[in-house]
């Protein structure tokens, strides 16, 4: 019941985010929201669903323009990804570099984790980290991204690879 509960108020929140930040006619504010499929790499975590829904926000906190013309920023991400008993959540610093509409990506940071262990389940803070490649399409009025991450965590029953679709704001 709690897991449908915490998939709800993400999806909630994402929305109103999203809603907040159309409706605002300023400049972009940084931020993106994109959702997708997390699949695990462990086949023991994959057992019991081989594709988690997950979503995630971005926040962009600076960034800067490199002599070769290339686009360099630094962002704080917060995702989310789950499935039965396990689930992670990491709160990551990420450097971003643009070459024209293609980009790559590494985060570092803490990942809430959650997984079965015995009768119970086990909550507890990892590190957690992040590689990525990605793509925007420049449309008239949704900066839409295609994106492929890995998401590694201390446990590597928790590590696994993302896809995603999202937007700019």
């Amino acid at each position: 019941m709690n897991n449908k509960i915490g998939r709800i108020a993400v999806g909630a929140g994402l929305a109103v985010l999203a809603a907040c930040a159309v409706a605002q006619d300023v400049k972009p504010v940084g931020l993106s929201v994109r959702a997708g499929l997390f699949m695990p790499t462990d086949s023991n975590t994959r057992a019991g669903g081989s594709g988690w829904f997950s979503a995630g926000v971005e926040y962009k906190v600076m960034d800067r323009m490199t002599m070769s013309g290339a686009m360099d920023q630094v962002t704080v991400s917060l995702d989310f990804a789950s499935r039965n008993n396990f689930r992670i959540v990491p709160l990551l610093v990420n450097y971003v570099h643009h070459l024209q509409n293609f980009y790559v990506t590494a985060g570092v940071g803490v990942s809430f984790s959650r997984r079965p262990v015995g009768l119970g389940v086990e909550d507890r803070a990892r590190f957690g980290y992040q590689l990525g490649i990605g793509h925007d399409f420049q449309t008239a009025q949704f900066p839409l991204f295609v994106e492929a991450k890995f998401f590694g965590n201390e446990r590597a029953e928790l590590n696994g690879f993302g896809a995603y679709v999202g937007v700019r704001f």
